[in-house]
């Protein structure tokens, strides 16, 4: 559409430079004014009324009913009701009902319709819809639609802003710049190619934004569908929500607009916090039951993981505020729940492989290798990430105790955490299952949280011992136990080190389809930590051509003996 507009202005300046220079093709000045003809034919006017004016030279003014033409130079005013144009050279402002066409002037351009600019024109130009210059150098640009390709200076504003380099400002409803090296966008919705450009806007768009179409139900309106536009660390929606007042047979809804700010924790899985305004209708006039309408505002955190090339899961906790427009009293305040997909315009991309061209593809160069132990990028520790992992078993664990299993030792309480620590340990006489195998697979729950981050057998031991020293005085109502500690620090190292190893056995990064989901699945059940951390990190499902292998049989050959008694 845009260069459409720009081609149809480059014609009809081009149509118009080529009448003026051809003067077989002129036509005749309609009227009356203070006009004579120089020695060479030229018709110079000092002030020139007329149903179609057309002169050579306008010193003065020229008013003309349905057009008002200078061919080569004007020092002055040129009205016209319906098109101005000035074939070359002017000083002054040109004023139309319709449209104005300049090729290199000074002043400024005003029209109801459509302003149109070239060469080296300086100045203003003011429409009620539409501007057109491909060069101005200094100035600004006011319309319904403004529109410069190649170089400005100055600013734009209006319904709709394109600018092919600008430096300065748009200010619009809508903003499009392919290069910005400097300047503001401030706008509805901004745009620009390069990412240099300062935009104060609802949405901010570049080429490395990244949309998605987001449908998901909640508490708050039940059933919605948004866009998110999520850029280098921020995002905004914007979206429509059905049933905001219940799932009835009266239909109301909402329009709604979300801002916030989100972190990537590993490169599949990231939190965002959001604030966001909601316009609630309820199409119910002069009802006693329902206001007509209302506002609310909510603040939202979010928890987002990628599940594959396209798609995207995530959950929602909040808080709204609901209030009357005309009295801003409180209809209502509630927490919000909110769960749903995203469904991503573009390809995800993954920056994890040590060798990258940038774009998430390996580079394989000659000295890849088939094991993934020899992957620089999974030679890296990560030990604040192990043990916030380790945190979030034994508070999983705890809730799953409490609220889904309702078991009274996970009833605790600050005062029980103060007793445990006052005590101190003692020995319990709870059942074999429990003692010898919950509490060492427990703890091998620990040391795979440490594992699957890069540590070593030995940097792995502490977490075992940290996270059942943890379980221990603040998990349970009962005194800790040195007999749990014992069995879930070295029984979790054990059981840990053995259920890794397995699970190499098992993993492949070559394969693909049903295979390689066998694979992903039994390792899970072999090592369920280390399988979380594949899927949450993406190597559930990134294939690979080096750094596929997970153990070498030359160097650790593999071993197997059972016994029982």
């Amino acid at each position: 559409m845009n260069i459409k507009l720009v081609l149809a202005a480059l014609l009809a300046l081009s149509a118009l430079t080529a009448q003026a220079q051809n003067d077989n093709r002129k036509t005749h000045n309609i009227g009356v004014g203070i006009n004579h003809h120089c020695a060479d034919s030229i018709l110079y006017s000092s002030g020139n009324l007329a149903l179609f004016g057309d002169v050579d030279t306008l010193r003065g003014a020229q008013i003309g009913t349905f057009s008002a033409t200078v061919r080569r130079q004007m020092r002055g005013v040129n009205i016209a009701g319906i098109v101005n144009a000035v074939g070359s050279d002017m000083r002054g402002v040109q004023i139309a009902g319709v449209s104005n066409l300049l090729q290199s002037g000074n002043g400024f351009q005003v029209a109801l319709f459509n302003n149109v600019a070239g060469e080296n024109y300086s100045g203003i130009q003011l429409s009620a819809l539409s501007n057109i210059s491909l060069g101005m150098k200094r100035g600004m640009q006011i319309g319904g639609t403004n529109i410069c390709s190649s170089y400005m200076r100055g600013v734009q504003t209006g319904f709709y802003n394109y600018a092919d380099t600008l430096n300065g400002s748009q200010i619009g409803l809508v903003n499009v710049c392919i290069r910005h090296p400097r300047g503001v966008q401030i706008g509805v919705i901004n745009y620009s190619r390069d990412t240099l450009a300062h935009k104060i806007g609802l949405v901010n768009v570049n080429p490395n934004t990244r949309i998605d179409i987001m449908t998901y139900g909640g508490t708050a309106t039940k059933a919605n569908l948004a866009i998110r536009f999520r850029n280098r660390s921020t995002y905004n929606i914007l979206g429509v929500g059905t049933h905001y007042f219940g799932l009835d047979k009266h239909f109301s809804g909402a329009l709604f607009y979300r801002i916030g700010q989100y972190f990537n924790i590993t490169p599949r899985f990231s939190l965002s916090g959001d604030l966001g305004y909601y316009h609630i209708e309820s199409f119910e006039e002069n009802s006693n039951n329902k206001p007509e309408r209302l506002f609310s505002l909510q603040a939202r955190l979010n928890a987002d993981l990628i599940l594959g090339n396209y798609t995207s899961l995530f959950a929602t906790v909040g808080y709204g505020d609901t209030r009357y427009y005309n009295h801003a009293r409180r209809y209502r305040q509630r927490a919000i729940f909110e769960a749903g997909l995203a469904w991503r315009l573009s390809r995800n991309r993954h920056f994890y492989t040590a060798v990258d061209d940038g774009c998430g593809v390996e580079d394989n160069d000659a000295d890849a290798t088939a094991f993934a132990f020899d992957d620089p990028m999974r030679q890296k520790k990560h030990p604040w990430r192990a043990a916030l992992e380790a945190f979030g078993i034994n508070v999983g664990v705890q809730f799953f105790d409490r609220y889904v299993m309702n078991e009274d030792f996970a009833k605790i309480s600050w005062s029980s955490i103060k007793n445990n620590i006052k005590t101190g340990f003692v020995w319990d006489n709870d059942q074999f299952s429990t003692n010898l195998f919950a509490h060492p697979y427990h703890g091998g729950l620990y040391f795979n949280a440490a594992r699957s981050h890069g540590m070593s057998f030995w940097e792995s031991v502490p977490y075992s011992f940290c996270g059942s020293l943890m379980w221990e005085t603040t998990c349970e109502i009962e005194p800790p136990a040195i007999n749990d500690l014992m069995a879930t620090t070295f029984g979790g190292v054990c059981i840990g080190e053995v259920t890794n190893r397995m699970s190499n056995l098992v993993y492949d990064d070559r394969l693909r389809g049903f295979p390689r989901f066998m694979r992903e699945f039994i390792g899970t059940l072999i090592c369920p930590i280390k399988g979380l951390n594949r899927i949450l990190y993406g190597d559930a499902w990134r294939v690979r051509s080096s750094y596929y292998k997970y153990h070498d049989y030359e160097s650790i050959p593999v071993h197997f003996a059972a016994s029982v008694g």
